[in-house]
């Protein structure tokens, strides 16, 4: 099995590392809140910029999208997926500016943010992601991703980047569940032919990904770079490159 040589002791590592998207690999270039005004002043928004505003509607979208289950649809057509993606963006988008400011070209505002959203524009690489993906490709540890996320994905890790460090990317959308159910976690086990005591999981969400990993049998790590669960009894990492350092231990 790949090992990593450190202060004079092998650091064994699984067959393959799966790690969530979103606040784990990749991050937002700046709070939602602050991408949604700025873009609505192009279209017609009601209000001026401000941080006030920017704060508002950050918290606003939060709330609204904790009222939605993850998006995930059963096994159909690839237009049909897409289709219901834009719906449930839709929904959302529109339950953050209700009752604090409206946009006079509302539909182009969306069409516009929904693409901003499909590539580099609003994404970046967080900090070590490309350097450990790398490391575990030389050490031939297979990675994949297991994101609650729409058919944007594959493209977003395309455009920054990361893509082809790679094997498999499952996203919630079209695969018929969502983290932390296993069966998105038994999905990428499949696809990686591997089983689950050969593989980790690393991701920022001690629901999604750290129950979810356990529930399905696979060793989990939180990703916690801002040190909230430090005192918790959870495996944590404060850096991705820690990842071939600690291991399990």
């Amino acid at each position: 099995m790949p090992t990593l040589r450190k202060d004079h002791r092998l650091i064994e590592l699984p067959a393959a590392v799966l790690f969530d998207a979103a606040g784990t690999l990749i991050r937002l270039r700046e709070p939602v809140g602050t991408t949604y005004v700025r873009h609505a002043l192009g279209f017609g928004l009601s209000l001026g910029f401000s941080t006030e505003l920017c704060e508002r509607v950050d918290r606003s979208f939060g709330s609204a999208f904790s009222r939605h289950q993850p998006l995930w649809v059963p096994a159909t057509s690839t237009p049909r997926i897409k289709e219901l993606e834009r719906k449930w963006w839709l929904q959302i988008v529109t339950e953050t500016f209700q009752g604090i400011a409206e946009i006079r070209d509302f539909v182009g505002f969306f069409d516009s943010l929904y693409d901003l959203y499909s590539g580099a524009g609003a994404w970046a690489l967080e900090p070590g992601s490309s350097e450990v993906l790398e490391q575990l490709q030389r050490r031939s540890v297979r990675a994949a991703v297991v994101s609650n996320f729409d058919s944007r994905l594959p493209v977003v890790l395309e455009t920054l980047g990361i893509a082809q460090l790679i094997s498999e990317i499952v996203f919630s959308s079209g695969t018929g569940a969502a983290k932390p159910d296993s069966e998105i976690f038994n999905l990428a086990l499949q696809r990686l032919s591997v089983g689950p005591a050969d593989c980790w999981h690393v991701g920022d969400s001690p629901c999604d990904d750290y129950e979810g990993a356990t529930k399905a049998g696979i060793e989990p790590l939180l990703y916690d770079p801002s040190g909230q669960h430090g005192d918790s009894e959870w495996r944590t990492i404060s850096h991705l490159e820690e990842i071939l350092t600690r291991g399990l231990g």
